[in-house]
């Protein structure tokens, strides 16, 4: 996807400061492999190579791509079910953008399944970032959900991929109860509830944020 996209590929290399060739996929596992991570934001610079392609995708082509890819990897693994879970710029996109991506994204997952002759089926479990504010969490949760709504009827197999949510990011100073009402409500609309935990904390903080 770099090899097409010149843009990325320039913001890919202001961004991390380094001469490093994401169309090489030696070079990038040797600038991954040698980082140390010493907090979230260490953690998040891993998903940096797809998240420059992905935030700068106009025409929304390469999320169909990507996603299309993640099936076929997952089918020559030998896996018959895969969660995708991704925020699709949920947290930064308007509502119609957010719409747009996630519908390339289904798009994409589609194709993929078809490519490898429905060995392999997908869905999305949209994530919902820990440092989101509760209002805009809650709109984002219903846009999801409206378009869900939206394609149950004409396109159910479109809205069967759009499965679930997930709370991501790092435990430091957040408190789950902000989000408790949003996760109430998906649960209440049928949708599977996820909850990452353990992504990045402080020494000796992980039980307690398991506590909560």
């Amino acid at each position: 996807l770099y090899q097409r996209h010149s843009t990325a590929l320039k913001q890919f290399h202001l961004a991390l400061g380094s001469t490093v060739d994401p169309r090489n996929p030696e070079e990038l596992k040797r600038l991954l492999r040698h980082r140390t991570v010493t907090g979230f934001a260490d953690f998040e610079r891993y998903f940096d190579p797809v998240r420059y392609l992905l935030d700068n995708d106009p025409e929304f082509s390469y999320h169909q791509e990507c996603f299309r890819q993640i099936i076929i990897d997952s089918a020559s693994e030998g896996n018959r079910l895969v969660g995708i879970r991704a925020t699709l710029g949920g947290h930064w996109r308007s509502p119609d953008e957010f719409q747009k991506a996630v519908l390339a994204a289904v798009i994409g997952i589609l194709r993929g399944e078809k490519a490898v002759g429905y060995r392999t089926l997908g869905v999305i479990i949209l994530g919902i970032r820990k440092d989101l504010a509760q209002e805009k969490a809650e709109r984002l949760l219903q846009t999801w959900l409206m378009l869900r709504e939206s394609l149950r009827y004409d396109y159910s197999d479109y809205a069967a991929k759009l499965a679930g949510v997930d709370s991501v990011g790092g435990e430091e100073s957040f408190d789950p109860a902000i989000h408790f009402n949003i996760f109430k409500k998906a649960r209440s609309a049928g949708l599977l509830i996820m909850y990452h935990i353990g992504e990045a904390w402080q020494l000796g903080s992980l039980l307690e944020k398991l506590e909560q």
